[in-house]
């Protein structure tokens, strides 16, 4: 509802797997799972939009975005992988090292495209708007 007021339109989804699962647990007072009425299809989506499960999320919070709107995501290196045998005592040893890199960046253009908060706030929010 606060990014649709503001004229954006959400296309994700992120909350702690956690709030995920104990959503799908949700009941009613018939004692029936409400899930059918939250999720749809086969993938996890609330209202059409993406449920994306990151334990980044801290419990009982949540993040909607726009986030084409939102933000662009930037490759600078590509992922280089090397093995070496050279460090330390890995030859003595008989290791391998394994160094795995990418530099990658993140730039946020539109901070009104991304809305985060709790549950129980939020809720409150739109009960009394």
């Amino acid at each position: 509802n606060q990014l649709e007021v503001l004229n954006y339109q959400a296309n994700a989804i992120l909350i702690n797997p956690t709030d995920l699962n104990k959503m799908i647990l949700l009941k009613a007072t018939t004692n029936e799972y409400l899930r059918n009425q939250i999720f749809y299809g086969l993938t996890q989506t609330i209202k059409g939009l993406p449920v994306i499960a990151n334990t980044a999320v801290p419990n009982v919070k949540f993040i909607v975005g726009d986030l084409s709107q939102a933000t662009q995501f930037w490759v600078r290196e590509n992922l280089s992988v090397e093995f070496s045998r050279e460090d330390s005592t890995n030859f003595r040893d008989g290791f391998v090292t394994v160094k795995v890199a990418e530099r990658v960046a993140l730039t946020n253009y539109q901070p009104n495209a991304i809305v985060q908060g709790t549950f129980s706030t939020a809720k409150t929010a739109l009960e009394t708007s």
